[in-house]
């Protein structure tokens, strides 16, 4: 699967987040930016984490990976069910999406 956005962000992070979480002021900057982001980043926002799923699971069979859930026509995940690299990459993305909308 190619998804040249998601393997940049993947290749930028180091291989030491795998086991770092991210801080409690980083976990709270990602979930705020998500929450007020606009359909587009979200939209990417959830690309990244059913491509991450893909790539690092044996049996890709769930339609929402990491205990995501439906409602009201969003969908949500627990930050907590989360892996480590992935709030790493989601970040980054946040980062760069939250750049490319004040220009």
């Amino acid at each position: 699967m190619t998804f040249p956005l998601y393997n940049n962000l993947e290749s930028e992070i180091d291989e030491s987040f795998d086991t770092i979480d991210l801080t409690t002021r980083q976990k709270t900057k990602l979930l705020k930016a998500i929450t007020e982001m606009d359909t587009q980043g979200a939209e990417l926002v959830y690309a990244l984490i059913k491509v991450y799923y893909l790539k690092h699971t044996q049996n890709p069979d769930f339609d929402l990976p990491y205990n995501g859930k439906y409602e009201n026509d969003c969908v949500y995940f627990n930050i907590n069910d989360i892996p480590f690299r992935l709030k790493h990459i989601l970040l980054s993305f946040i980062n760069l999406h939250l750049k490319s909308m004040n220009n």
